[in-house]
């Protein structure tokens, strides 16, 4: 509930500032908005757009919130130099009526399987993300394919195959880092981390996990960057460097106060700050 009520609040925050024109505003409220689904703003502003050209009447919504979407990929390129929302932006723009409805059914598919992701049947989940992907791909929405890609590397991780996840993250990521989508290579960065976690590949792990929370840094993703402390902190603490571990897991809890953070994404700091003083003595 309380998720939700964030998730309505930014939204309208963010409309009220594209009324007003305030694209500084907008461009706040977009990054505090990133999701392991994709951006809260932009998956409203794509559902606005496919809504309107698929209800069979003109209508000035769908160029509304293409131009808004547009908006956004540009704002996000100049600052971070990510090209993810732009690509998505310039896809959908040029897509034809046929894509459109594929578009449809794919997003359908990958709403679907985060809905089954949270009741933790996480096959339905892969084969649903998996179809959304080939949707995806056989129509050029590269950036959304990727997405897909980093959900169905992350379920197979929480059913516990973890080789399969780490097979399906590591040329995601590569890809993402050829076509520039620093949200998304960050996001595919925190599976690899967790993967090689498992496998007790520590060392590389914290290197994915420590460029994640860089990147996350310079995009001002607040979200991604209280991930990727948890990870490094968790993983400090595996390594035996429970300072480092402490330290962390006190930065990942202020900037969790700071940002409205869902008690889930905070339980794992409080217990590697437990163990980490207990081990200290």
């Amino acid at each position: 509930e309380k998720v939700a009520h964030r998730h309505d609040s930014l939204l309208t925050e963010f409309f009220a500032a594209r009324a007003a024109g305030n694209r500084e505003k907008m461009w706040q409220v977009f990054v505090n908005a990133h999701l392991r689904t994709g951006n809260a703003i932009t998956n409203k502003l794509i559902d606005d757009y496919l809504s309107a050209v698929t209800a069979g009447t003109q209508s000035p919504a769908a160029g509304e919130a293409l131009d808004t979407l547009s908006e956004l990929g540009n704002l996000s390129r100049d600052k971070t130099g990510d090209r993810f929302t732009a690509d998505i932006a310039q896809f959908y723009r040029s897509a034809t009526a046929s894509q459109q409805q594929t578009l449809v059914e794919a997003r359908k598919d990958a709403a679907a399987a985060y809905d089954f992701f949270n009741q933790s049947k996480y096959e339905l989940a892969i084969s649903l993300s998996a179809r959304a992907r080939n949707l995806f791909t056989a129509i050029g929405n590269h950036p959304e394919a990727l997405l897909a890609s980093f959900w169905i590397g992350f379920c197979h991780f929480w059913q516990g195959n973890t080789q399969t996840s780490l097979s399906i993250t590591e040329p995601a990521e590569r890809e993402c880092k050829t076509r520039g989508y620093t949200w998304l290579r960050s996001l595919l960065q925190i599976g690899l981390a967790n993967g090689l976690n498992k496998k007790a590949y520590y060392s590389q792990a914290v290197k994915f996990a420590s460029a994640a929370y860089q990147s996350f840094k310079d995009i001002t993703d607040k979200n991604g960057e209280l991930r990727s402390l948890s990870v490094l902190a968790d993983l400090y603490r595996i390594l035996g460097n429970y300072r480092r571990a402490l330290y962390l897991a006190q930065e990942g809890r202020e900037l969790a106060t700071e940002i409205f953070a869902d008690p889930s994404q905070v339980i794992g700091l409080y217990a590697v700050s437990a163990r980490s003083l207990m081990l200290l003595g």
